[in-house]
């Protein structure tokens, strides 16, 4: 079977990840292209000015490496690639997913392969399966990390463009249709249980040189949501259409779909 193209994203400093990711690839049958992660530590004094709570110096470099990867996608003639960051840790049925996409849901030109941060949050609803039968969740409000996913032409387009005078960070700008006009026009999904999780290790991205309060980061996102999308969300919650979900990587100690539910508690508004 032809494979997508893959692009990991990898610091020159960081030659340990890349080894690491190369070996679990390999096993898996995928070749990749390396993509030179921008590093935080070289960017210009006017790029760690860290003004803006969802726009620190490390989440730039993080977007300008994405940028590169997309990039290097659209000078090819592939319909669709998967882009990894070289932190993550991968299921055996990857490859499935790095196929034809005819199993992509209609209108989706972003596919979330890594597991959230958060195990329970609000998902939307369910729009169909991989191939391996993994399900499909419409991602409705921040769905963090962006360790693993596969995009095509038309979103990294959008993405790309959105990228150039970006306020939030990559993950936010690619799977939080509150905050993100990007994500609201690619539409994107998350696989559950995930085929893709970040491996637990210290992160690369430089700490903040100042401090910046809770209040201080909501502020910013409140100023930025979206008012039509956002009574939107709070109508899918009423009807049920979006509830909070667990996100498993199917692959790790708990378990994937079969691990052990929550206990039940109130659900939280966005």
């Amino acid at each position: 079977m032809t494979h997508l193209p893959v692009y990991v994203i990898n610091l020159d400093r960081r030659p340990d990840r890349l080894e690491t990711i190369a070996a679990d690839l390999g096993r898996l049958g995928l070749p990749f292209e390396r993509v030179p992660a921008v590093d935080a530590r070289r960017l210009p004094a006017g790029d760690l000015a860290d003004r803006n709570p969802l726009m620190r110096a490390g989440s730039k470099a993080c977007m300008l490496s994405h940028s590169e990867a997309l990039r290097r996608f659209l000078a090819t003639e592939s319909g669709a690639a998967m882009i990894l960051e070289d932190d993550a840790e991968l299921a055996r049925d990857l490859p499935a997913v790095c196929g034809p996409t005819g199993w992509w849901p209609e209108g989706t030109g972003l596919i979330k392969l890594e597991r959230p941060n958060r195990l329970k949050d609000l998902q939307g609803p369910r729009c169909g399966q991989t191939p391996s039968g993994r399900e499909l969740r419409r991602i409705v409000r921040w769905n963090a990390g962006s360790a693993g996913y596969l995009i095509n032409r038309d979103a990294a387009g959008i993405v790309l463009a959105a990228f150039r005078d970006a306020s939030v960070s990559t993950d936010r700008l690619l799977f939080d249709p509150r905050l993100s006009k990007a994500a609201r026009r690619v539409r994107p999904v998350q696989v559950n249980p995930s085929v893709i999780q970040q491996r637990p290790s210290e992160s690369d991205i430089e700490p903040s040189k100042q401090s910046i309060s809770r209040r201080q980061k909501q502020w910013h996102q409140l100023r930025r949501r979206n008012i039509p999308y956002q009574a939107l969300l709070l109508w899918w919650q009423l009807t049920g259409r979006a509830r909070r979900e667990w996100v498993r990587y199917s692959e790790s100690p708990e378990g994937g779909a079969d691990a052990a539910p929550e206990e039940a508690g109130p659900e939280r508004l966005p």
